[in-house]
């Protein structure tokens, strides 16, 4: 009876021989292929002005003012650098005589973001140092200089504040205006 068993277990595995093509029991690995992968992560680079309404400034001369508002400005970068932000502007100049107030008595600041969204507070160098006040210039200035981390999927707020001098016996009563510019520059 065990030759018996012995006999039909030699023929059952010499037949499943048979039927694979002779091939061995084991499993085959065939040769592998390869697809390409690539990802595009898409630019994100930019500012957003939150109240782009236009800043009065109602002063009597010898006094000065500061602006009905602030420029709050929410930056964003991905780039993997550093950036920069820039204002530029004035004089004001009269609307009907075209006297001028100087730029050394239109100012600016940088001011406590109001925002209570999303982005985060700068920790780059801000030029004037926060507190300080600075001359407006015709040709622009560096306002904000990013951190090396910030250029990293970033997304920052910063205030700038405006005042105005008005010495005495210096301007004649009139409404002066001016447009004032803000870039944001990669550093690379």
């Amino acid at each position: 009876n065990k030759t018996i068993k012995f006999l039909l277990t030699i023929l059952i595995m010499f037949g499943f021989i048979l039927s694979t093509g002779g091939s061995s029991v084991l499993a085959e690995t065939a040769t592998p292929e390869y697809v390409d992968v690539k990802a595009t992560i898409s630019s994100d680079f930019g500012f957003t002005i939150r109240d782009k309404s236009q800043i009065i400034f109602a002063v009597s001369p010898g006094h000065e003012q500061v602006g009905s508002h602030e420029i709050a400005i929410d930056c964003r970068s991905n780039h993997g650098e550093p950036w920069t932000l820039s204002v530029a502007g004035g004089p004001l100049t009269s609307t009907s005589t075209g006297a001028e107030i100087s730029n050394n008595n239109f100012l600016f600041w940088h001011t406590v973001n109001v925002n209570t969204g999303n982005p985060a507070s700068p920790h780059g160098t801000l030029m004037p140092s926060f507190g300080s006040t600075q001359a407006m210039s015709e040709s622009g200035q560096i306002v904000y200089e990013s951190s090396v981390d910030e250029g990293v999927d970033a997304f920052i707020g910063l205030g700038i504040g405006l005042k105005i001098v008005v010495p005495s016996g210096t301007q004649a009563a009139d409404d002066y205006s001016t447009t004032i510019s803000i870039t944001m520059t990669d550093s690379y």
